[in-house]
């Protein structure tokens, strides 16, 4: 199978992503993750044609990359649902 490296996930966590960290910092980094969902609703409702795409389509071994602005939603929105569910959390897209 001839695989691009860009498609590959790795699951290495550095010994510095491992350590514990404060309250503030938890406060801190929770504010950059609620800003950056903002930020992107903000772009993604600034796109005129949600379905527009100039790109070819590609296939991974992981499926479809997403072209559209629709399709990144869709995408992130399953991406930010396996990764909170693995903290035990069950959200709906």
């Amino acid at each position: 199978m001839n695989v691009n490296v860009r498609d590959a996930d790795t699951c290495i966590l550095f010994d510095r992503e491992r350590a514990s960290f404060s309250e503030d910092d938890y406060s801190k980094l929770k504010l950059l993750v609620l800003k950056s969902a903002w930020d992107f609703r903000k772009l993604y409702h600034s796109i005129p044609d949600k379905n527009f795409t100039n790109r070819q389509q590609r296939k991974t071994f992981y499926g479809w990359v997403p072209l559209s602005a629709s399709d990144v939603l869709i995408h992130t929105n399953n991406v930010t649902s396996y990764y909170v569910g693995e903290i035990g959390v069950t959200i709906k897209n």
